[in-house]
């Protein structure tokens, strides 16, 4: 068995941007006109847990259906702008949401997942980006904004073709102050072929 921080190391996400155009100009240099180009090459290293193991090794002695579930935070942009200096030693470049939303889709596309549950989507993020782009993939979302004056909520996908919505609650919960007012959760109810989730 690995020792702890050995196991805490290999499921850490290691991203590199590799600079492969950064011809000068004479345009003033920005995160919006810099002309940097970056690749970026994206590996994770996948820890199975010990039902993860044997689910692998013996899938006949588990029957039902198989489905994949991607759970992501995406930061929502109000957010991070409003707390800078939780992101000061990071390159602002690669916070900025255009640079972030490409890198988002790319994972998406690699795992294509059947069910997305997203915390931290920005409103016109959800409206402009998020649900155009996932409906050509066959996707149908449901999104749920926090209440009062905050920008962000919690939106779902699953793949239409594999799940029908047969239910749909948003929940509103108050909060202690230390956690930060009232928090918000939905639930939804799928049906997959002739099995209910």
């Amino acid at each position: 068995m690995q020792p702890p921080e050995k196991r805490k190391h290999s499921s850490f996400i290691q991203e590199h941007l590799i600079v492969i155009d950064s011809s000068s100009s004479s345009e003033e240099s920005s995160p919006c006109t810099s002309r940097k180009k970056y690749k970026k090459t994206l590996t994770r290293r996948w820890e199975w847990s010990d039902f993860g193991l044997k689910y692998r090794q013996k899938r006949s002695e588990y029957p039902g259906v198989e489905f994949s579930i991607m759970s992501y935070n995406l930061l929502a942009q109000d957010l991070l702008e409003s707390h800078p200096h939780l992101y000061a030693n990071s390159n602002w470049e690669v916070l900025l949401w255009e640079y972030r939303r490409a890198r988002l889709l790319e994972e998406i596309d690699e795992h294509l997942p059947d069910i997305m549950c997203l915390q931290e989507v920005q409103c016109n993020h959800y409206d402009e980006f998020l649900k155009p782009k996932l409906e050509k993939r066959g996707y149908f979302g449901i999104y749920c904004k926090k209440s009062g004056n905050q920008s962000d909520g919690c939106a779902t996908f699953f793949k239409v073709l594999k799940f029908e919505l047969l239910n749909f609650r948003q929940f509103y919960r108050k909060s202690n102050k230390v956690a930060g007012g009232e928090k918000q959760a939905a639930t939804i109810t799928l049906k997959i072929w002739h099995y209910t989730l």
